[in-house]
């Protein structure tokens, strides 16, 4: 039998070789929960405050500007590579494309 096996054994077992009673169970279970209750209750405080601490002291100085805005703007642009293929006339598809005039008969198509 291994020592996993035993430990199950034994825990399943009262002292007297008989399975422990309801009430004596759930009192058992009630303490493991308030215990762990109890120690949540200390850590996350504790924890919170060393979280605050550390976002406190981790923060820049709200002073230091390593680059403006503005002169990022004003030095940085970006083109599709596939712009030098079209061609060097611009135009608005919108406004200069004529409209296709669409037939007055049923099955008709475009005139």
């Amino acid at each position: 039998m291994t020592d996993l096996e035993s430990r199950l054994k034994h825990g399943l077992r009262s002292r007297d070789g008989i399975a422990p009673a309801f009430e004596q169970s759930f009192e058992a279970a009630r303490q493991r929960v308030e215990r762990r209750s109890q120690m949540a209750r200390v850590v996350l405080p504790v924890a919170a405050a060393i979280a605050l601490v550390a976002v406190i002291v981790g923060r820049p100085d709200p002073g230091l500007v390593y680059v403006s805005e503005a002169e990022l703007l004003g030095s940085t642009s970006w083109q599709a590579p596939s712009d030098e293929l079209l061609p060097t006339r611009r135009f608005d598809i919108y406004r200069d494309l004529p409209v296709l005039v669409e037939s007055t008969k049923v099955d008709g198509e475009t005139l």
